[in-house]
């Protein structure tokens, strides 16, 4: 229970919520290096709830390349907030980490980008590790060489934020400030892509308030450089579709 959610401070070990309104909950303990996570049913009558405290969840993984091939220097592959710099042989690894998401954050090795991530032998569909349940695992990251690019300008060579997604991920850059920029370490595959000017980056990571506006669509084949220019979204027009949502 986190933000508007109900919290308590622990004393002598004991705590106490009230006024939960019935529901299903995730009771969230923690102290220094030490945590709990207890799925919650409240209903119509008080309970009483003992909870353990223990380490976090730990992670061992690798970082492989297609095919066999080795790493000029190792990459490094980041929790957001936590690094590891994995050794020459490819292993990684982090122990007692919070109970929370994290952002998969991967440099691959020049012309190379990543093909696929799993955790406990299961695909991520993109770049967010969840570990709010407690539980730790195994990484397995595979990286591929013959990555595309793409370069790119905001029509009007204007200065502004551009987003490039695809199904699974979304990549943020801020153009220079004539409008050009440079997406590189990219998957082969379809993109879609907009530019924008002051529009709050809280939305725009929102793929329904993407989905309102025509993006351009672009298709990339392993290796392949592109050049385009980018259709730029009118303030007013990010500022209308916001309005709606708020």
């Amino acid at each position: 229970m986190r933000g508007n959610d109900p919290q308590a401070t622990v004393r002598s070990g004991s705590f106490e919520l009230s006024s939960i309104a019935p529901g299903s909950y995730l009771l969230m303990c923690d102290s220094p290096s030490l945590y709990c996570r207890v799925p919650v049913t409240v209903m119509d009558h008080d309970i009483d709830i003992a909870v353990e405290l223990a380490p976090g969840p730990s992670i061992e993984g690798t970082i492989k390349v297609e095919g066999g091939g080795s790493f000029p220097k190792p990459p490094i592959v980041q929790l957001v907030g936590k690094t590891e710099i994995p050794s020459e042989n490819g292993t990684l690894g982090w122990t007692n980490l919070e109970p929370r998401k994290y952002i998969i954050d991967i440099g691959p090795p020049d012309d190379c980008y990543v093909k696929s991530i799993r955790f406990n032998h299961q695909a991520l569909s993109g770049v967010t590790l969840d570990l709010t349940s407690g539980v730790g695992g195994s990484l397995e990251i595979v990286v591929a060489p013959n990555a595309a690019a793409l370069s790119a300008t905001v029509e009007g060579g204007k200065e502004a934020d551009v987003t490039l997604w695809s199904q699974s991920r979304a990549y943020y850059v801020i153009t220079d400030r004539n409008g050009a920029f440079l997406f590189d370490h990219l998957a082969p595959g379809e993109y879609r892509i907009l530019a924008w000017r002051n529009t709050p980056r809280e939305f725009v990571e929102i793929p329904e308030f993407r989905a309102r506006f025509e993006a351009t669509k672009i298709t990339l084949a392993e290796g392949a450089h592109q050049n385009v220019e980018v259709k730029l979204i009118p303030k007013s027009a990010s500022d209308a579709e916001i309005a709606k949502l708020q």
